[in-house]
C-alpha cells in the first residue's frame, strides 16, 4: 500500500521526536524512546486525520505543507492534553487538602518498617545560597546545579536520602500543591517501585509561611521505604522550597528527620 505525503510526515516526525527524546533522556533508555515514538505517532496521526477529515484540499499538499501543518496541530493537541491532565490531577488530589493549623507529622499507611532503627546522630549544618539547615549524621552531601536562584542538595544515601530543592518563583506564587503531588506521583512510575501510597496531605504554618506536607510509602525492589515531602513558598526570598526524605527506617523516623530539618531551616533573613 502506497503511503501519502501526510502519512510519511507522520512517521518522519515521530521518529525525529523519539530521537530527540533519546538524546535528552539518554540513549540507554529504550523504553522511554519507545513510549515517545508511540505517543508521537498517536498525536501526529490524529493531526493528520483531522486535517484530511476537515480540509479535503490537503490531498494536493506537498511535504512542506504537510510537515508544518501536522507539526503545529500536534503541538496544539499536546498542549490541550497537558491542560486536561493537569485538571484531572487537580481534581484527583484536591479533596486531600486539610484545613490550616499546626502541621502534625503522623504516620502514614504503607509497608511495615524494618526492625533496625538508627542510633542517635550528630547534626551538621549547611549554610549557603541564602538558606541554612541541619541534617542527620556526617553523611555525603552533593550540590546539583546549586545557585542563589535554584538548585538541589542531596544528603545520603545509602540508608536514607534527604533532598532540599529551591527555585526562584519570579514573584508569582505557583500552584504548589498540584505541582508537588504530581512530582511525588512520578515515583510510582520508576522501575522497581511497587505498593506506592501517598498519605493525606496536610497544610499548616512553618517558618511564617503556609506549608504542605504529604507522607509517602512504597517498596523498591522488595525493600520497604518510607518518607514524605514538605513544601512552601517564601515571598521574602521569592523561592519555592521543597524538602523530601526517603528512608529504609520507620515512618516515624522519616517524619522526625523531616521535621527536625524544617525546624532548623532558614529560608530568608
Amino acid at each position: 500500500m502506497r503511503l501519502s505525503y501526510g502519512e510519511w510526515v507522520v512517521i518522519g516526525l515521530s521518529v525525529i521526536m523519539a530521537g530527540i527524546s533519546g538524546m535528552v533522556g539518554g540513549a540507554l533508555n529504550p523504553a522511554g524512546i519507545l513510549i515517545s515514538l508511540v505517543a508521537s505517532l498517536l498525536v501526529f496521526y490524529i493531526s493528520f486525520w483531522i486535517i484530511r477529515r476537515y480540509y479535503p484540499k490537503s490531498g494536493n499538499w506537498g511535504l512542506v505543507q504537510w510537515t508544518i501543518t501536522i507539526f503545529l496541530l500536534g503541538v496544539i493537541l499536546s498542549v490541550i492534553a497537558a491542560i486536561i491532565l493537569g485538571i484531572l490531577i487537580a481534581l484527583l488530589f484536591g479533596g486531600m487538602i486539610m484545613s490550616l493549623g499546626n502541621l502534625p507529622f503522623h504516620e502514614g499507611n504503607g509497608a511495615a518498617p524494618p526492625a533496625v532503627q538508627p542510633t542517635a546522630v550528630s547534626q551538621p549544618s549547611f549554610a549557603r545560597y541564602g538558606i541554612t539547615f541541619q541534617y542527620p549524621e556526617e553523611r555525603a552531601i552533593q550540590e546539583l546545579g546549586a545557585s542563589d536562584t535554584s538548585g538541589q542538595i542531596l544528603i545520603g544515601p545509602p540508608q536514607d536520602q534527604l533532598s532540599v530543592t529551591w527555585i526562584t518563583s519570579s514573584g508569582e506564587p505557583p500552584d504548589l500543591d498540584t505541582t508537588m503531588l504530581a512530582s511525588l506521583g512520578e515515583k510510582a512510575t520508576q522501575p522497581g517501585i511497587t505498593e506506592f501510597q501517598l498519605g493525606e496531605m496536610e497544610t499548616g504554618s512553618r517558618l511564617g509561611h503556609t506549608a504542605s506536607y504529604v507522607p509517602v510509602s512504597y517498596t523498591n525492589s522488595g525493600t520497604p521505604y518510607h518518607g514524605g515531602m514538605i513544601w512552601w513558598y517564601c515571598p521574602e526570598s521569592d523561592r519555592v522550597i521543597a524538602i523530601e526524605i526517603d528512608t529504609i527506617f520507620s515512618q516515624e523516623y522519616a517524619q522526625s528527620t523531616l521535621q527536625n530539618t524544617v525546624q532548623s531551616f532558614t529560608c530568608h533573613t
